[in-house]
């Protein structure tokens, strides 16, 4: 375990963590993640979780927040730093062993939990305020995973949905859903999901 710690807070110098990912704000600011390079794995940027997170600065702190596809978990740690309680989903297994590992060495596991699984076939136990939904472009998995996560049995009441795509992807609004916030970069497109108010 000693050998694995040092592993991962020593990234920029482990051929298996070629890259890290640091953390913008909140209690963790200034934190580095370190990103294994595995194929599939595409770590949301730093300008994009930057307007994310700006977009919900008045609602984040104490949310309850799933991070369905989790990845390096960039988008759940910056949740975690800015007061969230977050759950990771991740299929990889070493993904999953990682970001046990990230939340341990950051002092976060005790509110925070990891389950290694699929995202598209887990059960409710529980309903969040804001939902992560960024898989792996090349899998084709946003559109059945918002199809999952819209259900009552995922979101409260006044739950958001975060998804982030390919720019010329045509995604399909769900019934009852609206386009909360929106933006593009030269190659991919993010927004937030709300529930329309009854």
């Amino acid at each position: 375990m000693k050998a694995r710690n040092q592993t991962a807070s020593n990234a920029g110098n482990n051929p298996k963590y070629p890259a890290e990912i640091r953390i913008i704000a909140g209690k963790l600011r200034g934190r580095k993640i370190p990103v294994r390079n595995r194929y599939g794995l595409r770590p949301t940027s730093d300008r994009i979780r930057e307007t994310l997170f700006n977009w919900l600065q008045a609602e984040i702190q104490g949310a309850a927040v799933l991070d369905a596809f989790a990845g390096t978990g960039a988008l759940g740690i910056e949740a975690i730093s800015r007061g969230a309680i977050v759950d990771f989903v991740e299929k990889n297994t070493l993904s999953a062993r990682d970001l046990q590992l990230i939340l341990h060495n950051f002092a976060v596991a005790d509110n925070n939990r990891v389950l290694q699984a699929n995202a598209l076939t887990i059960k409710a136990d529980k309903k969040y305020d804001l939902i992560f939904l960024d898989p792996p472009f090349a899998e084709d998995l946003l559109a059945p995973a918002i199809a999952k996560f819209v259900s009552a049995d995922w979101t409260r009441e006044h739950g958001k949905i975060y998804c982030e795509m390919p720019r010329d992807f045509a995604l399909q609004i769900p019934d009852g859903w609206q386009i909360y916030r929106e933006k593009e970069t030269s190659n991919l497109r993010f927004m937030l999901l709300c529930r329309i108010a009854k």
